[in-house]
């Protein structure tokens, strides 16, 4: 939980001391450094994701867009960037903006409340502001792992 609340001092270790590691829990390899990262990711030649390059069969409604490396990749990703600029992002921002409107007035005079728990997925609903899914996000950094309390006067 407090790799969740603070991030970023797992996130230094790592990048200082374990940039590419194994990690037993999620059985696969981490790799931090940017440089790194943007090499696995097109590089897909050397650095494989998708398991059908060693035998392993995966059924069709199991392959995505993560899994998958090109020239396979490439229709799904089409298909994804075509509904994505689909979307009327104005109309999503309004919604997003309206909804945080709301909780605020809601926690208006209430005492102090934590932005992620009160306001970005209240425990009611468990869901994202903009997706309906529950996401964890990244904070700044702060020089206590306390989540910060907010009031609304």
């Amino acid at each position: 939980m407090s790799t969740i609340n603070d991030p970023y001092p797992t996130y230094r270790e790592l990048l200082e001391n374990h940039p590419v590691s194994w990690h037993d829990q999620m059985k696969c390899w981490v790799v931090v450094r940017y440089a790194d990262c943007r090499e696995v990711l097109r590089n897909h030649e050397v650095y494989a994701r998708d398991w059908r390059r060693v035998g392993d069969e995966i059924p069709e409604f199991k392959q995505s867009v993560q899994s998958q490396d090109p020239p396979d990749q490439g229709v799904l990703r089409s298909f994804l960037m075509n509904r994505i600029k689909e979307q009327d992002l104005a109309d999503i921002c309004r919604r997003g903006c309206s909804r945080v409107a709301r909780r605020l007035d809601a926690l208006r005079g209430t005492g102090p409340f934590g932005l992620r728990r009160s306001v970005r997925s209240p425990r009611r609903r468990g869901r994202s502001l903009s997706s309906g899914h529950r996401r964890s996000a990244g904070s700044r950094t702060r020089s206590s792992p306390t989540p910060r309390r907010w009031r609304l006067n």
